[in-house]
């Protein structure tokens, strides 16, 4: 399938640009959505997921792959570029994607217009992904059926965090493992970019920089759940 990214221009308007899916590692994640959304396709059901969990752990990635591997036409947005809900659905009504995206719903300026206007989100498009941080931020009323149909609380997985440990040497894999993917995928670029010494002062900072996003020291490695 084809993907496309809608964002501010620097004249203030929106601007649709190729949004193609950067290499990473499949996922349990990204395969079990494949397969729950394919299997309501089949008897015409369009279907919203909300993902949820702190920052890092692979939750647009495994969207991403998802939405690839089913096919047809992608649109995604970024939160910083959400300006109003009318916004998302002129663009939806116009452009009638198989799949919509919206990254950290929860903490965009236009939450509660845009759920407000949910449906007709849901009316433009087979399948809705969206991203969150914090669900205590959703009113009990945001995560209806109909709304979302399915809300998968995303936590470490040791199997993909074990695929990406593969491109890196073995003396960082005691501290490395408990990064979340995408904290790993930058030190995998940091290793083979700049070196084992570089490497090793890009782990410190992803640690500290783990710390202050989740303000867990030692954060629990179990797989996704549902």
């Amino acid at each position: 399938g084809s993907s496309i990214l809608a964002r501010i221009s620097a004249e203030g308007g929106l601007e649709l640009v190729p949004d193609p899916l950067v290499e990473c590692k499949p996922s349990r994640l990204s395969e079990e959505i494949t397969e729950y959304v394919r299997a309501f396709r089949k008897h015409g059901y369009s279907r919203g997921i909300l993902l949820v969990g702190e920052p890092g752990l692979g939750k647009t990635w495994a969207i991403r792959q998802a939405t690839k591997d089913l096919g047809g036409l992608s649109l995604r947005m970024e939160v910083d570029q959400v300006a109003s809900a009318r916004d998302i659905t002129d663009l939806l009504t116009l452009l009638r994607p198989t799949s919509f995206m919206i990254d950290d719903l929860d903490l965009s300026g236009a939450f509660v217009s845009l759920m407000s206007r949910w449906e007709a989100v849901r009316a433009s498009t087979d399948t809705v992904f969206a991203t969150a941080n914090d669900l205590s931020k959703f009113e009990p009323a945001m995560l209806r059926a109909g709304r979302f149909d399915r809300i998968i609380h995303v936590e470490l997985d040791p199997e993909l965090v074990s695929k990406m440990l593969e491109d890196v040497p073995e003396t960082f894999h005691e501290r490395a493992k408990r990064l979340p993917p995408a904290y790993l995928s930058e030190l995998i670029k940091s290793f083979k970019v700049e070196g084992i010494e570089k490497a090793l002062e890009r782990l410190e900072s992803l640690e500290e920089t783990k710390k202050l996003v989740s303000g867990s020291e030692e954060p629990e490695t179990i797989p996704c759940t549902d």
